[in-house]
């Protein structure tokens, strides 16, 4: 038996044997480990500490970090937009999983249908990551993204492979509000303005305010 005959006997077995194929038009997941998109902080870090240890919170960010029980897993972060948990990272374990990234996307695809975005090289702006490869499904309400990305790194050779779920209404939401929040900052740096301008500019970000 060959190598590669051994990886795809492994990435069979990883599929389970025997397949659960995703139903036409069924919906992507929302929930992973009982946590749930769309739950609140407190019922979040209740989820986060029965599956694991809870590694860092930070309510001003509002994100959740737990290192899971579950040997395949590294870490989940979960992510929130005004008290609704928006999204969720999961970080796994690349050794742990069979044939890796393409093992892994097989697996998906079995349950999830054919994604929008298959293995798609992407561009990452970080100085250290050299590689990054995402594939992508989505419909209304979710979006579910895989990632596998390689960083420069002294020790080893840096790989991470990532499963990223995400409400969408709760990220346009997310994302809006940011927009918003950066336009108000720079809105707010004085530069010298003549009378007509800032009457004219004044205004909208008055009614803004007032809408807050």
């Amino acid at each position: 038996v060959t190598l590669i005959g051994c990886m795809l006997m492994e990435g069979a077995a990883f599929s389970g044997g025997e397949h659960t194929l995703a139903p036409a038009g069924a919906p992507l997941p929302r929930s992973f480990e009982g946590a749930h998109l769309g739950v609140s902080y407190a019922e979040s870090i209740a989820t986060a500490q029965r599956i694991g240890r809870i590694h860092r919170t930070s309510a001003r960010h509002q994100t959740i970090t737990v290192r899971p029980k579950d040997h395949h897993l590294q870490s989940i972060v979960y992510r929130f937009h005004r008290n609704a948990l928006r999204e969720m990272t999961i970080s796994y374990q690349p050794d742990r999983i069979p044939v890796g990234y393409e093992g892994l996307l097989g697996r998906l695809k079995e349950v999830y249908g054919q994604p929008v975005i298959e293995d798609q090289e992407e561009y990452d702006p970080r100085p250290d990551v050299f590689s990054m490869r995402k594939t992508v499904w989505t419909d209304e309400a979710t979006t579910v993204v895989l990632s596998k990305s390689r960083r420069l790194d002294a020790e080893h050779d840096g790989q991470a492979l990532l499963l990223t779920i995400t409400d969408r209404a709760l990220q346009r939401a997310y994302e809006e509000e940011r927009t918003q929040e950066y336009r108000q900052r720079v809105f707010n740096i004085p530069i010298p303005l003549s009378d007509a301008i800032a009457n004219s500019t004044r205004m909208p970000f008055d009614e803004l305010r007032r809408r807050d």
